[in-house]
């Protein structure tokens, strides 16, 4: 980077840090990743630029499924750092009086118009503070039924047994296991596949082009793909799997 782009990231990377908004990196092969997903699950942002990589803020959304209230496509850098979007269900019929001039909801009209605080309108889009908390997530019917423990509230019919993906850990990977990043297209494919330097509780350690990263095991399963047909003692370059168990 030149000495502006730096500058210019290390401004981001402070307003990143005093807002506590979310941010994504760039890895040495052009893919984005959401840095508390990622490399060290570090969140301080300025190490990031320090390690050689660039950042970006992404939109902030709540720590639940929900959709936000977005009709005019606006990006994160729009939206601003330290800001957040109205859910869906937030700008419907408008805002409760809590989320009004107090709360500095402000409205897109090109620009963010601080007068335009009422969210009435469900085809413009609204911004809030990040500090604002996010409304209460809808349940969902049937209730879930709290069991501390014991003997199971429900009868043997009653229960319904299911599967749950979870990311890959360090007993899931042997020294024939190949990793590779998950793209659209092999023409994006910058790396074929990599051999881990190092497995530990907290993810795998590989070698980038400029440095050494480290990327935690909710990463791998959201960004990486594994191959382990080494195993049988013959390599297969179509046996590559999710990475999770």
């Amino acid at each position: 980077m030149t000495t502006k782009q730096t500058a210019d990231q290390l401004r981001l990377a402070a307003e990143i840090f005093e807002t506590g908004h979310p941010f994504e990196y760039s890895t040495n092969i052009g893919v984005w990743i959401k840095a508390q997903s990622g490399l060290l699950v570090q969140k301080d942002p300025i190490q990031f630029i320090v390690a050689g990589h660039k950042i970006r803020p992404i939109l902030a959304t709540p720590p639940y499924p929900a959709e936000l209230h977005n009709p005019d496509n606006l990006t994160a850098e729009q939206v601003g750092v330290g800001w957040r979007l109205l859910l869906k269900g937030e700008s419907n019929g408008g805002l409760p009086p809590s989320h009004s001039g107090s709360r500095k909801c402000e409205g897109w009209e090109g620009f963010w118009n601080k007068k335009m605080d009422n969210g009435s309108n469900v085809r413009s889009t609204y911004r809030l503070p990040l500090t604002t908390p996010w409304p209460e997530p809808a349940k969902d019917e049937p209730a879930w039924i709290p069991w501390d423990g014991g003997e199971c509230p429900l009868k043997d019919d009653e229960v319904e047994e299911w599967e749950v993906k979870v990311p890959l850990g360090p007993e899931d990977v042997t020294p024939f296991t190949r990793f590779r990043v998950k793209l659209e297209t092999k023409a994006d494919r910058f790396t074929l596949w990599v051999v881990p330097l190092s497995i530990n509780q907290d993810g795998i350690v590989i070698a980038g082009r400029t440095n050494i990263q480290e990327h935690s095991w909710l990463s791998v399963n959201e960004h990486w793909e594994q191959n382990n047909s080494l195993e049988t003692g013959k390599w297969n370059p179509d046996a590559w799997e999710a990475c999770e168990k």
